[in-house]
C-alpha cells in the first residue's frame, strides 16, 4: 500500500526531501490505495482506493480533509463511491451491453413531448410517467396510449389494429369520434358465449355490415340462405337438407367417424376383389391383379393360395373380422377360404383351400377369384 499522512514536501535533506517525493508520488499513483483510515490528508476530489471496502472513493470538493472517518484532529472528509476497485469496468455499466443487478429509474415529472425513456434521434418517442401508478406512451411528442390499473387507453379515437400472419392486412377497433352520454364496453364471449355490450342488445342497424360469416358464406342479417359453404365441423341435433355435402359423420361424442364413401359402400372398412392366379406380386389395382378394392393398397403372393393383403389406412385394433371367399367357376369342386396367422392393424393373411384333396402336397390352391372384406374398427 502507498499512502501519507499528508503531501507537504517539508526542508530537510536531500535524503529525506527525496523520500518525501517518492512517498507522495507513490500515493498519487496508486490513488492512495490502503485503509481508509491511515489515508491522512486528502485534498478537495482526490481520489482514494480504500482496502477495507475495496471501493474507489472520491473527496466532496468542499468540507473536512481527514480521510478517517473518525479522526482525532480536523474534520472528516466526506466521499463520493466512484466503484469498485477489483472489477472490470470498476463495476459500472458500459455505454453499450452490460447487465444492471438493480432497478433502473427514470425521470418522473417528463411529458408526452420528452418522455423518460426515449431514443437516440428520436427523443419525443418513448415512454413517461404520465401521472401516479399511469404509464404513457407517445409517438412524435404527442400522447398515444395509458396504462393504468384500468387497463390499456388507446388514446384520440385511434385504432387498435389486429395484424394477420404476414402484417397486412388488419382487423381494426376503435372508437366513433364521438362517444354519446356515457362510456361503453365490449365484453369478448368464451368459446360457447355471446359477444356482450352494456346494453342489452345491438340493433342490426348499427352492425357495419349488417352481416355475419358462417363458414365461409356471408349473411346478412334477418336473411336466410340455401347454400353454407366452409363449415369444417357442424354440431347439430337435427339437419334436414335436400344435398348435405360432407366429409365425415360423427357420433354425438365426436368419435366413430364414417365418410359418405363408406356408408355409401356398406361401411366395410376395406375390401378387395383379387385374381390369385395373377403372376406379378404384389398385385395392385395398376397392374390387374386387383380387379377393384376399398382401402386395400396392394395383395402379396406368399405362394400355392396363400396371400398378404395389406390395407391403404390402418385398423385402430387387431381384434376386425374379415370375411374370406374363394372360388373358380361353377363346373368345378367349391373351394372354401379362411385367415390365417396374426391379424395386424394394416395387413392380414389369408388361404384359398380346395376341398378336393392335395394339389402338389398343399390343400391350398390359386384362385382366379379371390373376395375379402374387413369390418370392425
Amino acid at each position: 500500500m502507498s499512502q501519507v499522512g499528508n503531501k507537504n514536501i517539508d526542508n530537510a535533506s536531500g535524503q529525506v526531501v527525496r523520500l518525501d517525493m517518492q512517498n507522495t508520488l507513490q500515493t498519487v499513483a496508486t490513488n492512495n490505495f490502503g485503509p481508509r483510515v491511515d489515508a491522512g490528508t486528502i485534498l478537495p476530489c482526490e481520489f482514494l482506493a480504500d482496502d477495507t471496502s475495496n471501493k474507489l472513493l472520491i473527496r466532496k470538493s468542499s468540507g473536512g480533509d481527514q480521510a478517517n472517518p473518525n479522526p482525532t484532529t480536523g474534520t472528516a472528509a466526506d466521499f463520493f463511491p466512484v466503484g469498485n476497485l477489483d472489477e472490470d469496468n470498476l463495476g459500472l455499466l458500459p455505454k453499450e451491453g452490460g447487465t444492471m443487478t438493480g432497478p433502473l429509474l427514470g425521470h418522473d415529472t417528463t411529458g408526452a413531448d420528452a418522455p423518460s425513456f426515449s431514443f437516440d434521434g428520436d427523443s419525443d418517442t418513448g415512454m413517461y410517467r404520465a401521472a401516479g401508478n399511469i404509464i404513457g406512451f407517445s409517438t412524435g411528442g404527442t400522447e398515444r396510449a395509458l396504462i393504468s390499473e384500468n387497463g390499456i387507453d388507446i388514446k384520440n379515437g385511434l385504432a387498435l389494429r389486429l395484424q394477420d400472419s404476414d402484417g397486412s392486412p388488419f382487423v381494426e377497433i376503435k372508437a366513433p369520434s364521438t362517444v354519446s352520454s356515457s362510456n361503453k364496453t365490449i365484453t369478448l364471449p368464451d368459446e360457447t358465449g355471446t359477444l356482450l355490450t352494456s346494453a342489452s342488445s345491438i340493433a342490426n342497424s348499427n352492425l357495419a355490415n349488417s352481416s355475419v360469416t358462417v363458414g365461409n358464406t356471408s349473411i346478412s342479417l334477418g336473411a336466410t340462405v340455401t347454400t353454407i359453404n366452409g363449415i369444417s365441423t357442424l354440431v347439430a341435433t337435427n339437419v334436414q337438407a335436400t344435398d348435405l355435402n360432407v366429409t365425415n359423420i360423427l357420433d354425438p361424442s365426436g368419435n366413430n367417424g364414417s365418410t359418405t364413401e363408406q356408408i355409401s359402400k356398406g361401411r366395410a372398412k376395406a375390401w378387395v376383389n383379387f385374381d390369385g392366379t395373377f403372376g406379378t406380386s404384389p398385385f395392385t389395382e395398376a397392374n390387374g391383379g386387383i380387379r377393384d378394392a376399398f382401402n386395400v393398397s396392394s395383395v402379396t403372393d406368399n405362394g400355392q393360395g396363400d396371400y398378404t393383403v395389406t390395407m391403404a389406412t390402418a385398423m385402430s385394433t387387431t381384434t376386425y373380422v374379415v370375411n374370406v371367399t374363394s372360388g373358380n367357376s361353377a363346373t368345378e369342386a367349391v373351394r372354401g377360404s379362411g385367415v390365417c396367422n396374426s391379424l395386424t392393424t394394416t395387413t392380414f393373411r389369408v388361404n384359398s383351400h380346395f376341398v378336393g384333396g392335395l394339389l402338389n402336397g398343399l390343400y391350398t390352391r390359386d384362385d382366379p377369384i379371390v373376395c375379402c372384406a374387413v369390418f370392425g374398427d
